[in-house]
């Protein structure tokens, strides 16, 4: 799929809202093809779900694999086939004159430093900033600063599930 679509096209995209476990950090990098530093994340593939994508991206642009990480969830679930954390955010951003993408965004809390590395054709530039920094870096949108400034206050009363344990089957039912 390309990166923006057909001029005047919506995009979906999923993103990843990624804190440190003390909740001080949030995982960033500098995007490879736009003067931005935004969190992980990008475009739904045709007949893909937002969940699996933003576990795709993930990986292929933090090397962050799901068993490292826990999702933040604003409501309680019992995991199970099909089940899946509720969203943070659900964002419409214009990228360029001609693209726009819908973005759902998802959180989650990592111990320690991402296992892998980016991708190759990544950006290789990740970096932790705090909420402060995030909301004064010249790069960083001010809809990504405002998001993360407001969940964390309240993240250690978020329910966190292993990301491993959610999920299950997401294609749609039939009938």
């Amino acid at each position: 799929m390309s990166h923006t679509g057909r001029s005047g096209q919506f995009c979906l995209t999923a993103s990843a809202l990624v804190f440190s476990a003390d909740a001080t950090r949030v995982l960033v990098h500098r995007h490879k093809r736009y003067p931005v530093v935004i969190p992980p994340g990008g475009h739904v593939d045709p007949g893909e779900h937002p969940w699996t994508a933003v576990l795709r991206e993930l990986e292929e642009e933090v090397g962050i694999v799901p068993d490292q990480l826990q999702v933040l969830t604003p409501l309680a679930f019992t995991p199970g086939p099909g089940r899946l954390p509720t969203p943070v955010d659900l964002d419409v951003h214009e990228v360029s004159a001609e693209a726009t993408h819908t973005d759902v965004m998802f959180a989650f809390v990592i111990d320690g430093a991402p296992r892998g590395l980016p991708a190759l054709g990544e950006s290789q530039e990740l970096a932790w900033l705090t909420v402060a920094e995030l909301a004064t870096h010249p790069d960083v949108p001010a809809r990504i600063a405002a998001v993360a400034g407001a969940l964390q206050p309240s993240l250690a009363l978020w329910p966190r599930l292993p990301a491993t344990a959610v999920g299950g089957d997401v294609r749609p039912a039939l009938g």
